[in-house]
């Protein structure tokens, strides 16, 4: 009877052992965030949009029917001209602010001109051409054919064109007079050179004050456009985010591509049924850090497995899109208040879940402290520990 209790005992030892060791080395799989951003697919573009791109001279385009990365992409063009061109009109507005001089020799109008925005910024250019071809600038002042210019003109012509290089110093400016332009637009076109060249007072104060009003009317018409094409962006957003999933285990993991994220913006949230993609899929190359930006393409996923002891990056993305609540979604987001937390599952259908998340492009105030303070706290703990004021339990 002793030897049985004996052998039983050694059974029970040998099964408890290796069940404890099958516990010991049991996956342990963890998921964070290491990116966020939006993403879509098709986009069906407002009438309103299409029409104010189509009556725009800038060089930005965009279909019924376009992708999400298209219309991003249209956005940060408009946005990028925009800039330009605001920044010009603040040079011009600094620079008709300076005393009039009446100026008379070359030397002199020389530097008068090299003292303007022309030279600053081309987009000034840019807007005069655009509205001579459009013929909304008609009224050009004439410059005597025996008038000295102050700045040298060369001439190139070619099949479809003829091109007037104005020579400032070491920077040149071109126009282009297109064979298929009527006569009269190429003969503004010309005058506009010589105007330029000539650069006496007048002929720059005018030029300047005619680029001011374009330039005005042409940022309003932007603004409308970066408007239309923001607001079909927020509606058509998928939230879209970078997982890193890690296995602490000596087994491994595998983990549904079936994910959700819970937004809070405000008092309100909204739930995101997500879905892991094929794209991102790999280990990761270096550490990551929390960063925003435009993320692209759903194609969906098997399931994901992640070895024993080994980590993992891919993509997750929303089937639906921000829809009606997408501008409270991205102002939230853009002040730094929107935060969040994923879900996710194991095959076993253990839940995993991310820390909890604070989206933004910056930080907002509260946030900021609200880090910090955690920050300030656990390095407080830490420094009682070192100091032997705090005992380690």
């Amino acid at each position: 009877m002793e030897y049985l209790n004996e052998g039983l005992l050694a059974i029970f030892g040998t099964v408890f052992g290796l069940a404890l060791q099958r516990y010991l080395d049991r996956a342990k799989p963890l998921i964070e965030v290491s990116k966020f951003g939006f993403s879509g697919s098709i986009v069906d573009i407002d009438n309103n949009l299409l029409k104010a791109v189509e009556d725009s001279p800038w060089e930005i385009c965009i279909s019924k029917y376009s992708s999400f990365e298209d219309l991003t992409l249209l956005d940060q063009n408009v946005r990028k001209t925009i800039i330009k061109l605001e920044r010009a009109l603040q040079d011009i507005e600094s620079w008709l602010n300076m005393p009039i001089q009446n100026l008379t020799g070359k030397q002199s109008r020389t530097l008068f001109f090299t003292s303007s925005p022309f030279l600053s910024h081309p987009i000034i250019f840019n807007v005069l051409i655009s509205s001579v071809v459009r013929g909304e600038l008609s009224d050009l002042p004439k410059i005597d054919v025996n008038e000295e210019l102050t700045f040298k003109i060369t001439e190139s012509e070619c099949e479809d064109k003829k091109t007037y290089f104005i020579i400032f110093g070491s920077k040149t400016r071109t126009i282009d007079a297109k064979k298929y332009y009527p006569q009269d637009i190429n003969e503004q076109l010309e005058l506009l050179a010589r105007l330029i060249a000539f650069s006496s007072t007048d002929s720059i104060h005018y030029a300047i004050k005619k680029a001011k009003e374009i330039i005005i009317k042409e940022v309003q018409k932007l603004n409308k456009i970066r408007e239309l094409a923001s607001t079909a962006l927020t509606k058509n957003a998928c939230p879209t985010f970078i997982i890193t999933a890690s296995n602490m285990g000596k087994s491994p993991a595998v983990l549904s591509p079936i994910f959700v994220a819970r937004l809070n913006y405000g008092h309100e949230a909204k739930q995101f049924l997500m879905h892991a993609t094929d794209e991102e899929r790999k280990k990761p190359e270096s550490d990551t850090v929390f960063s925003s930006g435009i993320l692209d393409g759903n194609t969906q996923s098997n399931y994901i497995n992640i070895a024993a002891e080994d980590t993992v990056t891919f993509k997750i993305v929303s089937e639906d899109v921000l829809g009606g609540q997408g501008d409270k979604i991205v102002t939230h987001y853009d002040l730094g208040s929107l935060e969040g937390v994923i879900y996710g599952w194991t095959t076993k259908e253990k839940k995993l879940k991310t820390s909890h998340l604070v989206i933004a492009k910056t930080i907002s105030p509260d946030n900021k402290s609200r880090i910090l303070a955690k920050a300030e706290g656990k390095w407080l703990r830490i420094k009682s520990i070192i100091d032997g004021t705090t005992k380690i339990v």
